[in-house]
C-alpha cells in the first residue's frame, strides 16, 4: 500500500498531472472537497467499473475522511493493476488539520 503524507501528497498534486479522488459519498463530497477533486463513492455499486475506466499507467492521490475508506480503494486499483496510486495519510481531515486548501460549499 503506497501511503503518501501530506506534504509529498501536496508536491505531486502540484508538480504532476495527477488525479485526485475523493471516495467518500457526494454528501461528503459537496461539504468540502481538495481542489481538483472528483468524486467516486467507494459505497456504490458501480465503484469498481468507474475505477476500470481510468488509465492505470497514470497518478492518483485517493482520499477520504480520515483514510479507511481510501486504503480499500487503493488496494482495489493496486488489484487491477494501476502504476501509480497513492492513499493520502490521514485523509482530508488530515490536510485540513495541516492548513492545506480546499473547496467547500458557502
Amino acid at each position: 500500500m503506497n501511503i503518501i503524507t501530506l506534504e509529498d501528497a501536496r508536491k505531486l498534486i502540484e508538480e504532476a498531472a495527477t488525479t485526485i479522488i475523493d471516495v467518500r459519498t457526494p454528501e461528503e463530497y459537496g461539504e468540502a472537497h481538495l481542489e481538483r477533486a472528483i468524486n467516486i463513492d467507494i459505497s456504490t455499486p458501480d465503484f469498481l467499473e468507474k475505477i476500470e475506466s481510468l488509465d492505470k499507467s497514470h497518478p492518483y492521490v485517493v482520499y477520504c475522511a480520515t483514510g479507511g475508506r481510501s486504503a480499500r480503494a487503493v488496494a482495489e486499483m493496486e488489484q487491477r493493476e494501476f502504476t501509480a496510486v497513492y492513499n493520502l495519510m490521514g485523509g482530508i481531515s488530515g490536510w485540513i488539520r495541516g492548513g492545506l486548501p480546499i473547496e467547500q460549499n458557502a
